[in-house]
């Protein structure tokens, strides 16, 4: 069992402040159209996935820390401590507000909602650069790729928790476009898309990427050898108290209790440590992300290096945008995968 995580890319490729729209006046106005469409829906989605990752998180950590003073409390030497029947009222207590706590997960279902709608506002993301990546947006017939979009929104809106599966086999419905068609772009609008694409869209999943990647291996530093660590300072602690109650009197010896509950808490705490890590797959995805920052970083050395060409060969920059969203596609179709296939989702 896992606390699933989604982390927030500050969502700088989603929104555009007036400084950002410091570009060529057409590019500009498509940029508005495009936000009219996507941000209404994305604010809504991205804040009930936010809500509903709070209230699962919260919800499992309480069931966590409940059932660790569920089983504090049957350590006799704790038990002793208390009066005579706080012992058996904290442990029904404590059953009480798990069992509760499952009933309430089970009925709100909030890991699966969580799921659903941080799937549909990354869905928006994808669409909004598919739709700047269609030749057609920046030419007299800006109204059909526009419209397109529209279309997917909506589709996207339809998706539920049944059908969310289905997007784990298939891509979403993305339309075709011929990246090589008629509808040319002109330098000013061209140079202002690979600029935007730069500063917005690979530069904010780089950064992403990077955090990511930092956060597993800080993890993985700090956890890598707890498991092995407890489970020592468990037995040492263990026969420390039996050490001592052999030479010291039968009085001192129950003083030194303490030990017992914390060569107890030292094991039950490590296997946890390393079922998380076990679970989340910590050096593994560390290192997937950390790839994927590379590959991104490679991406748009490559498109500036093109940029400063002295003929600058348009095809190949569009070629290397291509790539890279179908890098990110990929990406969150595989995550989706992992997600569903977890068993706190499913």
């Amino acid at each position: 069992m896992m606390i699933l995580q989604s982390y927030s890319m500050e969502n700088n490729d989603i929104y555009d402040s007036d400084i950002d729209l410091d570009y060529f006046e057409q590019f500009k106005d498509i940029l508005r159209e495009i936000n009219s469409i996507i941000v209404p829906k994305f604010r809504i989605w991205d804040k009930k996935a936010l809500d509903y990752q709070k209230y699962s998180r919260n919800l499992m950590l309480g069931m966590i820390l409940t059932g660790l003073i569920a089983i504090i409390i049957v350590i006799p030497e704790i038990n002793n401590v208390l009066p005579d029947t706080w012992g058996v009222i904290i442990q029904n207590v404590a059953a009480f507000f798990i069992l509760v706590s499952i009933l309430i997960g089970i009925w709100f279902n909030f890991q699966k909602k969580w799921l659903l709608y941080r799937h549909k506002s990354e869905l928006l993301r994808l669409l909004k650069f598919h739709t700047l990546l269609d030749p057609a947006t920046f030419s007299l017939q800006r109204e059909i790729p526009l419209e397109k979009l529209r279309r997917c929104v909506h589709d996207a809106e339809k998706i539920d928790q049944q059908n969310i599966i289905e997007f784990t086999k298939d891509e979403f419905a993305f339309w075709e476009y011929d990246r090589f068609s008629s509808h040319q772009i002109d330098n000013e609008n061209f140079l202002n898309l690979i600029r935007y694409y730069q500063e917005k869209r690979i530069t904010s999943q780089i950064d992403y990427f990077d955090k990511r990647a930092k956060n597993r291996e800080t993890i993985d530093y700090y956890t890598k050898y707890i498991h092995k660590s407890a489970n020592f300072f468990g037995v040492l602690f263990i026969c420390l108290f039996f050490l001592l109650g052999m030479f010291f009197s039968k009085d001192l010896s129950a003083n030194l209790s303490f030990l017992v509950v914390i060569a107890a808490i030292l094991p039950a705490l490590g296997s946890s440590i390393k079922s998380y890590r076990d679970t989340n797959e910590i050096s593994r995805i560390s290192s997937i992300y950390r790839t994927r920052q590379n590959k991104l970083s490679t991406i748009n050395k490559s498109l500036t290096d093109g940029l400063e060409q002295e003929t600058m060969d348009m095809y190949k920059e569009l070629e290397l945008i291509q790539q890279c969203e179908n890098m990110l596609k990929d990406e969150h179709q595989e995550w989706l995968r992992l997600m569903i296939q977890s068993e706190w989702v499913t």
